[in-house]
């Protein structure tokens, strides 16, 4: 999970695109009523690439940075594996916060990320 970001802290997508974890968001559909973009993988792109356009963000600290990107990044990281279609036929990813939070503590847990829980307290 190396050279995710550059060294000026903005994403490095090839590298990121690569990993496992996205490539399934890159393949978990969502609602077009809700999500008119497309899949999980677009909308993540999406939120990070606007976070870090906003004003408000760039005049924060770098760890502060660090913690709101990681946790725009990761999101959605539960979706994946509990997306399913209800039976009005719209997609839904019930508790997926609570899932994507227990997803992305091991995954910083293994990285050795000390901000895990301040990012995983903001992806549930």
């Amino acid at each position: 999970m190396k050279n995710l970001w550059s060294k000026e802290g903005k994403p490095n997508w090839d590298a990121i695109e690569t990993q496992d974890w996205f490539i399934d968001l890159k393949n978990c559909p969502q609602d077009p009523a809700f999500h008119a973009e497309g899949d999980v993988g677009i909308h993540t792109k999406m939120v990070l690439n606007a976070l870090m356009n906003l004003e408000e963000f760039k005049g924060l600290n770098q760890y502060d940075q660090q913690i709101l990107s990681w946790s725009a990044l990761l999101h959605d990281i539960g979706k994946p594996k509990c997306t399913m279609t209800d039976e009005e036929g719209f997609i839904r990813a019930p508790r997926h916060a609570v899932i994507g939070e227990k997803m992305a503590r091991r995954m910083l847990w293994d990285m050795g990320f000390k901000a895990r829980e301040a990012i995983c307290s903001l992806i549930r």
